[in-house]
Order: structure tokens, then sequence, then C-alpha cells
């Protein structure tokens, strides 16, 4: 803002509060030194995204963290299937994999106290297939799901999987076959 190089939103862009308000306004506007324009406060979108990437894998890595010292067990399965999810969205593929199995092996040895049904367990299992590019294990994933009582548990749920099931098996085919990758988009 003009003046006294504070953030928009106030506070001085070197504290917390500052920092977040510069972020809020989308790294615009006067730095803490004074400066504007891009060089002097923007951040770029790969920068930007680079660093929410980084918070959530870091929070997902504190859950899973939160968990084990309050020995948890069950409920470590849903703590470890996020950081998964992470890691697989950031292109470790090889470390998404190994953890999504820890968390569906935790799952079904530990019996969780919240989230304790199959069609959570099918949704599990149909993003280790995809991630392993396993079709016939994302198919069967998806059987169990249809199979399960998460359409009666939670309507939402059931829909929001089966969808981003078909959608992750798309992604999944799209370069080897993309006639079959279309089919599963419009389901």
């Amino acid at each position: 803002t003009a003046g006294g190089g504070e953030a928009a939103g106030g506070g001085r862009c070197g504290t917390a509060r500052g920092r977040q308000a510069a972020r809020r306004a989308g790294g615009r506007g006067r730095t803490a030194r004074g400066g504007s324009g891009a060089a002097a406060g923007r951040r770029t979108d790969h920068h930007v995204a680079a660093a929410r990437s980084a918070a959530t894998e870091e929070a997902a890595e504190e859950a899973v963290r939160i968990a084990k010292e309050n020995n948890l067990k069950g409920d470590l399965a849903r703590p470890l299937f996020n950081l998964a999810k992470v890691q697989e969205s950031k292109g470790d593929t090889q470390n998404a994999i190994e953890t999504y199995k820890e968390s569906i092996r935790i799952f079904k040895e530990e019996n969780p106290s919240l989230h304790n049904r199959s069609g959570v367990l099918a949704d599990m299992n149909i993003h280790l297939a995809t991630c392993q590019k396993d079709l016939e294990g994302a198919l069967k994933a998806i059987s169990d799901l249809e199979n399960s009582d998460e359409k009666e548990v939670s309507k939402y749920n059931y829909d929001v999987w089966l969808s981003g099931a078909h959608m992750r098996i798309a992604e999944m085919l799209k370069d080897n076959n993309k006639e079959l990758a279309l089919k599963h988009l419009e389901k």
C-alpha cells in the first residue's frame, strides 16, 4: 500500500500477520522494504503452488506423526492415506504406493474407530491401483465400492469416490487407450 511499507490488510511483510496479508493480496503491493511491482513482492504461480504443496505435505506428515505419537493405531490409516495422496500429486509415485499399501494394511488390521466401512477401503484401493497403473485392480475396487453400503451411508462420498475413480482411470489410460479413457470420463 502507499506509505509505510505495509502489506494489504496491515502488518509488515516480515511478520507472520503481514505475510498472511500479503498472500491474501496475491503477493502484490509494497514489501517491507517499500518496493513494488513484479520484482519486489510478487510470487509466481509456480512458487505459490510449490509453497502450498510443501505446506500440504508438512500437514499430512504432522497428522501421521500425531497419530503415531498418540498410538492411534487404526486411526493412523487415514492420515497415511492423505500423505500418500500428497506424495502422488507431487509425482513421488514409489513412496505414494508404499504409503497407500501401509495405510490399507493398517486399515484392515487395526479396525479404525472412524470410517471403518468397506466403501472407505474400496476408495483407498482405487487410489492404490490407479497409482500403480493397475486397471484390473482399479476396476475391482470400483466393483467393491458399488457393492458396499457407502451409497446408503453417504451418497455424497459414494458419488465423489465413484466419479473420482473413473477420472483417475481415464487419466491413467489417456496416452495408451484414449477410447477406454473417454468411456470412463462419460461414467
